[in-house]
């Protein structure tokens, strides 16, 4: 087996991806991650917004200003999670447009990749992400894309934020350490991470790194199947007013 960097790519984690089943790793998880991963049965796609606030009614405004539906969670850590109505993949305009803060995306497709991106205001300040499948690549290699990432600005949050953060760790998260292996049924080689026996725990490391207080198997969902377990956390939901007409 030969370690090797990854490669690079400029292109979005899309949610076009096959379905494969999590295995139980909850052993050897954060908490919140093994809570979540007792009860779901298929592969995650989780996508939430992390404004850097103590108070939840800077989320709340947020939303408004957005004028879209969502739910905000109270502050945790100096992150306040928001979950705006959205479809998963596609950052919603008015939210960027109407951010005044420090707001994190972050984005898991357990199947295709995951990515973060940092907002100060509504400009984008940072943005990484890192690929393992793409159905262009015959070869299924692990694609990054750092050039868009401030490490100085990620790694003021991970101190703001984290617990003891170690920039080692960060340096471990945005250029990982990758393998090529052969797989033992189809014979096929493929990419795999050194330091994770899951690809997906690598998004998670970075959610830890930052402390972000709330991201797995989370999402915006149209049927809100999951509103009861969010308002139990403490969330508030934000409903829409109806957008003004445009006089003739």
């Amino acid at each position: 087996m030969t370690v090797t960097p990854a490669a690079s790519s400029r292109s979005e984690v899309s949610s076009d991806s096959i379905h494969l089943s999590v295995q139980d790793t909850s052993a050897s998880l954060p908490r919140p991650v093994a809570e979540a991963l007792d009860y779901q049965p298929m592969s995650e796609f989780s996508e939430s917004y992390h404004l850097e606030a103590d108070d939840q009614q800077d989320g709340l405004r947020l939303l408004r200003r957005a004028n879209l539906d969502g739910f905000v969670f109270p502050p945790q850590h100096g992150w306040v999670t928001i979950i705006p109505r959205s479809e998963f993949g596609t950052p919603p305009e008015r939210l960027l447009e109407g951010n005044e803060g420090c707001l994190l995306r972050y984005l898991l497709d357990q199947d295709a990749g995951w990515m973060f991106a940092v907002y100060t205001g509504p400009i984008l300040a940072c943005y990484y992400e890192c690929r393992w499948l793409d159905w262009s690549d015959p070869e299924n290699r692990i694609k990054v894309d750092a050039s868009g990432v401030d490490v100085e600005l990620v790694w003021a949050l991970a101190q703001r934020h984290g617990h003891d953060p170690q920039l080692l760790e960060l340096e471990r998260i945005l250029h990982p350490r990758i393998v090529r292996r052969t797989g033992q049924e189809t014979g096929e080689p493929y990419d795999h991470f050194v330091d994770w026996a899951w690809k997906h725990e690598v998004a998670y490391a970075f959610a830890e790194l930052v402390a972000l207080p709330h991201y797995v198997w989370l999402r915006w969902w149209d049927d809100l199947s999951d509103a009861e377990n969010w308002i139990q956390n403490g969330a508030v939901k934000v409903g829409s007013r109806p957008r003004p007409i445009p006089p003739r």
